[in-house]
C-alpha cells in the first residue's frame, strides 16, 4: 500500500521568501565582495546588456540543468521532459512527468542553484568579477522555490517516489507504507 503525500508551495509565499533571501543574499555578497574589490559600478548600456543576456541564459540553463538532472539521475527520458512557463507567476519550469526516486528529485531540485548560482558567485568573488555575482545573486534568487521545495522533502528516504505535481509548485510523494 502506498501514502501520497502532496508537498505544495503556494506561489505568493515563494515569491516573498524570494524577495527576503534575495535581500540575504545580496548583504552577503556585498560583505564578500566590498572588502576585496571594492566598490565600483560601471552602468552603461553594455554592462546592462550584458547582464540581460547572461542573466536569461542563465535562467535558461537553470531549467536545462533540472532536466539533465531527472535525465541522469532520476533515468527519466527526454520525452518525459516538459519545459513551460507560467506567466501569471512569471515563473519557467522543467516538469518531469515520470516518477523518479526522492534522492534524484533531491539532486535535480539543487543542481541549478548549485551549477548556476553558488559556483559563479564564487568565483565572481575569487575573481573580482562584478557582474558574475550580480548575475548569480539574481539566479540564486530565482532558485528559491527549489531551495523551498528540497527543504519539505528532505525527510523523505531516498527511495521513495516522487513525481512532479501535475497542477501546483511542488510534488507527489509516494511512501511504501
Amino acid at each position: 500500500m502506498n501514502e501520497r503525500i502532496e508537498v505544495t508551495v503556494d506561489p505568493s509565499d515563494m515569491n516573498r521568501q524570494a524577495i527576503t533571501y534575495s535581500f540575504i543574499i545580496t548583504v552577503l555578497a556585498f560583505v564578500l565582495y566590498l572588502p576585496i574589490w571594492g566598490f565600483k559600478i560601471n552602468l552603461g548600456w553594455d554592462i546592462l546588456l550584458k547582464f540581460y543576456v547572461c542573466y536569461m541564459l542563465g535562467i535558461i540553463i537553470h531549467e536545462l540543468l533540472h532536466a539533465i538532472g531527472f535525465i541522469i539521475f532520476g533515468k527519466a527520458k527526454l520525452g518525459d521532459i516538459k519545459f513551460g512557463f507560467i506567466m501569471k507567476h512569471m515563473m519557467p519550469y522543467a516538469h518531469c512527468k515520470v516518477p523518479i526516486t526522492a534522492l534524484s528529485y533531491k539532486i535535480s531540485l539543487l543542481l541549478p542553484v548549485i551549477l548556476t548560482g553558488i559556483v559563479p558567485f564564487s568565483l565572481g568573488v575569487i575573481l573580482g568579477n562584478g557582474l558574475w555575482v550580480t548575475v548569480s545573486v539574481f539566479l540564486i534568487a530565482g532558485g528559491v522555490g527549489d531551495w523551498i521545495i528540497f527543504r519539505k522533502i528532505y525527510k523523505y528516504p531516498h527511495d521513495a517516489l516522487l513525481e512532479d505535481h501535475p497542477s501546483a509548485i511542488g510534488c507527489v510523494v509516494n511512501l511504501k507504507v
